[in-house]
């Protein structure tokens, strides 16, 4: 428990030397005048998980007008955070799951998405000489943007207690890490495959690392079409019509694995529930949205 923040404040408040306890307490280590206070212990606590955490991230952006009323924008992002699990040591059956091996616990970010990429674009209809034309077609605008992400790390676990401590969110062993994934994502498909986990044998502690498991990938194309209307000179009416997964396609979705309050496993990646892997949610189906705004 050296490194525990909790514990580090108020060492740092009453010991003038040796506050991480690498030594045998000594009196001459306890300072002879009290120097800091308990209210810097929330703000010790956030600078120690920030610094726990490591950000690698790459930005590559594209923007080109293609013509006269056209114009596209493409970014992607490359990053990989890396961390403690969010309820490291927050409470006793939250703890380290190998308690001489804090590193153990350490892996990808929750919130880690290796690939983010973003292309959208916007063109406009020109003006046409021809009134009937003009009046019909000019001044509509479609505009449209696809986006791609990783899937979001999942932490599967065994759902009961193998290591016999009472420790929440322990994890299972990977028996088989070429067949983890059985490459389907469609609707009621099994994701993972539970061949390749195996719960630990009692009192020991599983191989499988925190966050290792990749969920499955989100796309999505979302298109909105536009015209504005010049009523008079400071007026002006707007018809708009936005359209959310154009191409209804079914998109998978899975809950988050862990929550640092509460020991419950979710069905998706607890290794002793028979929905184990299964895809059962996705994100929302394909929806129109139509709009009228009058601006004066």
């Amino acid at each position: 428990m050296q490194h525990d923040p909790s514990v580090e404040t108020p060492n740092s408040i009453y010991l003038h030397d040796n506050p991480l306890l690498r030594q045998p307490l000594k009196p001459e280590h306890i300072k002879p005048r009290l120097l800091g206070h308990w209210g810097t212990r929330p703000w010790l606590n956030f600078i120690y998980v920030q610094i726990n955490r490591l950000i690698k991230q790459h930005d590559l952006d594209v923007e080109r007008k293609a013509s006269r009323g056209m114009s596209m924008n493409a970014n992607w992002t490359w990053s990989h955070c890396t961390g403690y699990f969010q309820g490291y040591n927050t409470k006793t059956d939250q703890t380290v799951t190998a308690v001489n091996n804090p590193l153990f616990d350490r892996g990808d970010c929750d919130t880690d998405r290796r690939h983010v990429v973003n292309v959208s674009g916007v063109a406009q209809v020109p003006r046409f000489n021809n009134n009937t034309l003009r009046l019909i077609v000019t001044g509509w605008q479609l505009a449209g943007i696809y986006r791609f992400a990783s899937g979001t790390p999942l932490a599967i676990q065994d759902g009961t207690d193998r290591e016999l401590n009472g420790i929440n969110h322990q994890r299972p062993n990977l028996v088989l890490p070429d067949q983890g994934y059985t490459g389907k994502s469609c609707a009621g498909c099994p994701y993972l495959n539970l061949a390749a986990f195996a719960p630990q044998p009692l009192g020991t502690v599983g191989n499988l690392g925190w966050n290792s498991i990749v969920g499955p990938r989100f796309w999505g194309l979302d298109m909105a079409l536009s015209r504005n209307f010049q009523t008079r000179e400071k007026q002006s009416l707007q018809i708009r019509v936005d359209a959310f997964n154009v191409t209804n396609s079914f998109v998978p979705s899975v809950p988050s694995t862990a929550n640092p309050i509460s020991n419950a496993v979710p069905a998706f990646v607890n290794v002793s529930n028979n929905m184990f892997g299964q895809i059962l949610a996705a994100q929302p189906t394909r929806k129109l949205q139509f709009a009228l705004k009058y601006a004066f």
